[in-house]
């Protein structure tokens, strides 16, 4: 039986690795303040929904760089739903399935299911 997830987003947004997050340990870099706007606005308002408990993601992140480093494209993503109130918490993903693909237009596909 196929599961049905309880958030799925298709954000046509660059994504961005964790090296361009922050500058110096501090400070978010305009990168990443850039990737925070970008999909705050492209996140629907339906998605913004507060999920408690356990949570599994699935990530697919189309970029035209394949040399980038799957695991690097993940904190990034992961801050920005909590901080748009898809979850209250990160640390509510228990597992995580990411796959990445060479695309001419960078888009990031999210999933997110109730851990049963």
């Amino acid at each position: 039986m196929k599961r049905t997830p309880a958030v799925a987003l298709d954000l046509p947004v660059k994504p961005i690795s964790v090296n361009a997050l922050y500058k110096g340990k501090r400070y978010k870099s305009e990168e990443y303040k850039n990737f925070e706007s970008e999909l705050a606005y492209n996140l629907p308002l339906d998605a913004r929904i507060g999920l408690e408990g356990p949570l599994v993601l699935e990530a697919t992140f189309y970029i035209t760089n394949m040399r980038q480093d799957l695991d690097n494209l993940l904190k990034g993503l992961l801050d920005v739903l909590e901080h748009c109130g898809v979850y209250s918490n990160d640390k509510q993903i228990v597992a995580i399935r990411a796959t990445k693909e060479k695309a001419k237009e960078p888009r990031i596909k999210v999933k997110l299911y109730a851990e049963t």
